[in-house]
């Protein structure tokens, strides 16, 4: 076993490095400590390409100890669950893209109907709509109709949602632009 290495000055893909499953359930702990002296070879050697794909790997396994350790955290391994898929571990861009389109689509979807837009407009209205209220733009041309207290309630769910997502997000970029 090779449980607690230290690796140093050394060039080594991390994705050269495969397990087989029975790795993920017995020996999760191995494996987190393998990606991790891995990740800090690879940050010592300035190899930014390897040290991001170590640290998502040992991000990977450290789930599988969350989940399958000594302290069972399935609610835990659940949240770092939907980190991994919507943030890409923290360093996928693209991931954030796609889920910000996915929240602006959602949003729009919501409140067709509920706006002061004439009934019967296009969908191009609401995703504006949603657009310019996921950015706390807000100009006021289209409101949410003051009818329907539910749609007060979703705009007011998705401001708050979109700032915390903008954070999100701005920190994703900046440490994928520092790394």
């Amino acid at each position: 076993m090779f449980y607690k290495t230290k690796i140093s000055g050394t060039y080594l893909d991390p994705k050269s490095f495969h397990f087989v499953s029975s790795w993920y359930l017995h020996w999760a702990n191995v494996n987190a400590w393998w990606f991790q002296s891995l990740h800090r070879n690879s940050m010592d050697i300035h190899q930014k390409d390897f040290a991001m794909h170590a640290d998502r790997r040992f991000r990977f396994y450290r789930r599988y100890e969350e989940l399958l350790g000594n302290k069972k955290r399935p609610f835990k391994f659940l949240l770092g669950l939907i980190y991994d898929l919507m943030l890409g571990y923290g360093y996928g861009i693209t991931n954030c893209l796609v889920v910000t389109i996915g929240l602006i689509g959602l949003f729009a979807y919501l409140m067709a109907g509920y706006t002061s837009l004439p009934t019967g407009v296009g969908a191009l209205e609401h995703i504006y709509f949603s657009i310019v209220s996921f950015t706390t733009v807000g100009y006021g041309e289209i409101t949410p109709d003051k009818k329907y207290p539910v749609a007060l309630v979703i705009t007011s769910a998705f401001l708050f949602l979109s700032i915390v997502w903008t954070a999100i997000v701005s920190a994703v970029v900046v440490k994928r632009l520092v790394n």
